[in-house]
């Protein structure tokens, strides 16, 4: 019982994923994009929603990098096992070239990644935004869709300069603070960096029997 339950709630998750993935996709209505997710608070399960993503599309052969722009909680050693000890970082800062440092996925020949790197060893270093931004839009150019992890937004520069600097960004957020002053906060730093919000994505919303009926696109009597 408790196994069926438990894969129930797993075919709900993915599939509000992948509505979520095709409502980007309409959203953007181009591929060439660069695409930054950040969050209001901890617990939204951010990086292991980005990485859904990206695999589903590389599933269809599109070609996705995904990106750990994350400088300071980075999560992506958790999903994916090769060690990278240069990534993000060290191209922005250190000259290094993206082909030198992603990680191709063992599984999925369209998907890399590319880590967040040696953050330590540029700490008397200053991220320039047209540096960055040059990045993001030369980076897409290379793949499909170039999907960017982001430290929750709240109170830090960085993750709001990098929202800003690509093509667009989604924030996630938990359903119990969708209203609250902790998201408009989120929200309003993003707007005031100039980010292109598309929008918040709910991660532990409890659907309702018709909105199920909804998500799996309905049912015949």
């Amino acid at each position: 019982m408790f196994k069926k339950q438990t894969d129930e709630n797993r075919e709900i998750l993915l599939q509000s994923f992948y509505n979520l993935e095709d409502k980007i996709i309409q959203k953007m209505g181009r591929k060439n994009v660069s695409i930054a997710f950040t969050a209001t608070s901890i617990g939204t399960k951010k990086t292991e929603n980005i990485l859904n993503i990206a695999r589903h599309l590389a599933e269809d052969g599109i070609s996705v990098l995904m990106i750990d722009a994350d400088l300071r909680y980075s999560n992506l050693d958790d999903f994916v096992e090769e060690d990278a000890e240069r990534g993000f970082i060290d191209v922005i800062l250190g000259g290094y070239d993206v082909d030198q440092v992603k990680i191709k996925d063992r599984a999925y020949k369209s998907l890399s990644y590319l880590k967040t790197g040696a953050v330590s060893d540029y700490a008397d270093k200053f991220l320039e935004p047209k540096v960055v931004r040059n990045f993001f839009s030369d980076i897409s150019n290379e793949y499909d869709y170039v999907l960017v992890d982001l430290t929750e937004n709240t109170d830090v520069a960085e993750a709001n300069m990098f929202a800003a600097s690509t093509d667009a960004c989604l924030v996630f957020t938990k359903d119990e603070l969708k209203s609250s002053e902790e998201t408009q906060n989120s929200l309003d730093q993003l707007e005031k960096a100039n980010a292109n919000i598309l929008g918040l994505a709910i991660t532990d919303y409890d659907y309702s029997e018709d909105e199920l009926d909804d998500l799996f696109g309905g049912y015949d009597e």
